[in-house]
């Protein structure tokens, strides 16, 4: 009899919880919108959870499956997730009723994960005065102060660069364009010198920075066994997760880093208008946003990680997926170095308006941000209940709809042939042609990349600073497939991007057709 009724007690607990599980299935059926069926525990995002695709290509699935329909109804395990394809009704959730979707809608575990706390996972209400305080750091009149700041980084990519060289003409360009962008982050914005391009291994701190990001993508949000019991049990993980998964460990470098450097400066009178000095007006004046923003230490810490992160990573991996591209078509890679090489013989010297002036350039970042769009999609929550316009569709509020990046941007009706690189995709015409929200590598609307500019900056320079002294080719260590890594928070390749690369003469042609 015991047994027989721990076994009913084991059956109807199965039943529950098999109940508990499927009862959001019918939730796109009864509002009449097509979408896959969704399976017991994994939704319909099997793939993305067991990890066998990158989350763009499974988007761009259901995308291309549903390519009559202006939305998909799909399933994150049991969540309702609605994913929009009309340009329309992602102008409307991003820019025209923005406000109603200023949460991104990703999970938020501050008490597990307080590195988490900073502007991109953030919702609107603490987005909203973030953004307000640290808007200034991103205007033109700002980046053009700090611009000579950055472009010392130049000439210590050189020295690097040929030390490279001097032992393999095969470069990890990887590697060395994720040190041109901390070199450049550091110095400009922290006011500290990392040393990242040093070729003295006792002076580098890039482990430091860089070493402990890497820890935060493998031991971190994107752990598998942190994902599930994220998943399973959210409220006990952001209970015991902080110490459960080590993250304390990085979390702890963060905010004791930029304490005492805070502290350093205050005791020794240093005023800097950056980041730290932007993290030290807070703590000293809380008021403007200590009503919606929890001022603790590990606060600070989460700043330094994100604008580091933000700044540092994403411009890094920009610059690597160009010159990728700029290796495979030589055409491409020498146009843009005529345009490099006139722009120095007509203006003389690298400022910001200058590099700003080159269209070639900015058509060159604005196709690689399409190719390798750094966010495989963007994600928005709802505030409130919300129709949809010119439909009888109305999702409840906390609803999560997604905006497939990388689908759109390798659509063959709005990208002919998308898989080619062609800049002219981006010429003055071809632009006008399109919708805006089409190309999206910094999202768009409330929720657009702060950093915007200072992205498009560093990725610009950094280009700039390969091609007007080396020539890249591939090798038998380049990648012939561009894979990207499945579990990344962003878009990143699954291995390095190797090159030749060769010393050049940026003027010796000229300087030959004179002679």
């Amino acid at each position: 009899m015991a047994l027989l009724e721990a076994l009913c007690g084991v059956v109807i607990f199965l039943f529950l919880l098999y109940r508990y599980l499927t009862a959001t299935f019918d939730f796109w059926k009864k509002r009449g919108v097509p979408g896959p069926d969704p399976v017991l525990f994994f939704g319909t995002m099997k793939d993305i959870i067991l990890e066998k695709v990158y989350a763009g290509i499974h988007w761009k699935r259901m995308y291309d499956t549903y390519e009559d329909s202006k939305f998909v109804g799909l399933f994150n395990m049991r969540k309702p997730v609605l994913l929009l394809k009309d340009p329309k009704h992602i102008r409307d959730v991003c820019i025209t009723d923005g406000s109603l979707f200023s949460t991104r809608g990703l999970p938020f575990y501050p008490n597990a994960e307080p590195l988490i706390q900073f502007l991109f996972f953030v919702d609107g209400s603490v987005a909203c005065p973030l953004r307000a305080k640290m808007s200034p750091m991103f205007t033109p009149s700002k980046l053009k102060e700090i611009f000579f700041t950055m472009q010392g980084a130049f000439s210590r990519l050189e020295i690097y660069m040929d030390s490279l060289l001097s032992k393999n003409e095969y470069i990890n360009c990887s590697d060395v364009t994720s040190r041109f962008t901390a070199d450049i982050i550091s110095s400009s914005l922290l006011g500290i010198n990392a040393n990242t391009l040093s070729t003295d291994p006792n002076e580098q701190t890039r482990n430091k920075f860089i070493d402990n990001l890497l820890i935060i993508r493998s031991e971190g949000i994107v752990h598998k066994l942190l994902d599930m019991t994220k998943a399973l049990l959210p409220e006990l993980y952001n209970l015991i997760g902080y110490r459960l998964f080590r993250i304390d460990r990085v979390t702890d470098f963060y905010t004791d880093y930029i304490l005492e450097l805070m502290e350093y400066r205050k005791k020794h009178g240093i005023v800097k208008c950056d980041i730290v000095g932007l993290l030290m007006e807070i703590r000293d004046n809380p008021e403007d946003v200590a009503e919606v923003i929890d001022i603790t230490d590990h606060f600070f810490g989460a700043q330094l990680f994100g604008f580091f992160t933000a700044a540092f990573d994403t411009s890094a991996l920009t610059i690597a997926n160009t010159l990728y591209e700029l290796a495979l078509n030589q055409n491409i890679q020498d146009k843009l170095r005529d345009e490099i090489r006139n722009m120095y013989i007509e203006k003389g010297e690298l400022t910001y308006d200058n590099i700003n002036s080159m269209s070639y350039l900015n058509a060159v970042l604005k196709e690689s941000g399409r190719k390798y769009p750094l966010q495989d999609a963007l994600t928005r929550s709802s505030t409130s209940s919300y129709t949809f316009r010119d439909t009888n569709i109305t999702v409840p509020k906390d609803q999560a709809v997604i905006i497939p990046v990388y689908a759109i941007h390798h659509d063959p009706k709005i990208y002919p042939n998308p898989e080619v690189f062609d800049p002219e995709r981006f010429n003055e015409e071809a632009i006008r042609s399109r919708d805006s929200v089409l190309h999206l590598p910094f999202g768009c609307g409330v929720r657009k990349c702060l950093g915007e500019r200072l992205g498009a900056l560093q990725s610009k320079m950094g280009v700039i600073a390969f091609l007007r002294k080396y020539k890249l080719e591939v090798c038998e260590k380049t990648v012939t497939s561009y894979k990207y890594n499945k579990v990344s928070l962003i878009s990143i390749p699954d291995e390095p991007l190797y090159f030749k690369v060769t010393k050049i003469d940026l003027f010796c042609d000229v300087r030959a057709t004179n002679e």
